[in-house]
């Protein structure tokens, strides 16, 4: 059952317009449900499904994992893995696949829009990003990802799926695909022109050994993976002595010095490719710093100590 029941799925997410990777996400999650009511709750077949049998699930992932000596999952995970559930069942009940829609029942808890923590101050971004020094093409491949990065917040999913023809040279602008397949265009940033035509123009060609569309590839020419990505990132944050630094950190930090230059937030909205200007106002809860400095500066009981000093 699971292997017929998740490509059915996976063609529904895709003809509904999910992203590729969101489908790779659901259909794991999809195939971990089936396995549970396979092996926990000897159900084999989707239209012997019952309620009991999906507020089970919700309570395993919940409580039951780490009694099976399985590690607990955030409260995040569990969000995710049950969006995954309420589609797959909404999906096999528009197919009647299940005697009946159980999706309305499933209930993914909320999860709060937390200030991103660990966000690198200016100059530490500087080191990291100066730790490659562009000596040859892995190098000067990895300096224009780190500046693009920086300059730009898109995601590691939208990096490593741009093309060549993704990048505007006479605008100096960027066609980025983001989540569920929404376009946008984002400027890419004076600075980092030199790096991406050093790159374009030096690395790229001895880094492909095939003919690929994309314009960043590893060293073997293939499509750089979420984990090589994530590797070259680590990389340099350790050169600069920088701590807690993984892909999004560079999205979390364009944001927040943007904002803390004076940015209008929903220019920062366009550039991060947020639907809900909620998600970008995350960012607008200014850090302790910026805060201490400014209580300090502008309220009037400390005012009134500086004076008695």
């Amino acid at each position: 059952m699971e292997a017929i029941r998740v490509h059915q799925f996976a063609e529904k997410l895709e003809l509904a317009g999910y992203a590729k990777r969101t489908i790779e996400e659901y259909c794991g999650f999809a195939r971990a449900f089936l396995a549970y009511l396979d092996e926990r709750e000897n159900v084999r077949d989707l239209r012997d499904l019952r309620l009991e049998h999906v507020r089970a699930y919700q309570a395993w992932l919940q409580f039951g994992r780490q009694n099976s000596g399985e590690s607990a999952l955030g409260r995040g995970a569990i969000a995710n893995h049950l969006y995954a559930l309420k589609t797959f069942l909404r999906l096999m009940a528009e197919s009647a696949l299940v005697r009946d829609d159980l999706s309305t029942q499933v209930n993914a808890p909320r999860q709060r829009k937390s200030v991103p923590r660990h966000v690198p101050d200016v100059a530490a971004m500087k080191r990291i990003i100066e730790a490659a020094v562009p000596a040859n093409p892995l190098t000067i491949r990895d300096r224009c990802i780190l500046e693009l990065l920086y300059a730009t917040g898109i995601r590691s999913e939208e990096l490593r799926t741009l093309d060549v023809d993704d990048w505007d040279e006479s605008a100096n602008t960027l066609f980025v695909t983001g989540k569920g397949d929404k376009d946008r265009v984002v400027p890419v940033g004076s600075w980092v022109v030199p790096y991406l035509y050093a790159y374009r123009t030096k690395s790229r060609s001895l880094l492909c050994r095939k003919d690929t569309p994309l314009l960043f590839v590893s060293r073997n020419g293939l499509m750089l993976a979420r984990a090589n990505l994530a590797w070259v990132i680590r990389k340099y944050a350790r050169l600069a002595g920088v701590a807690h630094v993984c892909v999004h950190t560079f999205r979390h930090a364009c944001a927040t010095h943007l904002l803390e230059n004076g940015a209008d937030i929903r220019y920062v909205q366009e550039l991060l490719g947020h639907s809900d200007l909620s998600t970008t106002q995350v960012y607008t809860r200014v850090t302790i710093d910026f805060l201490k400095q400014a209580h300090g500066k502008y309220h009037p009981r400390e005012r009134e100590t500086d004076d008695a000093h």
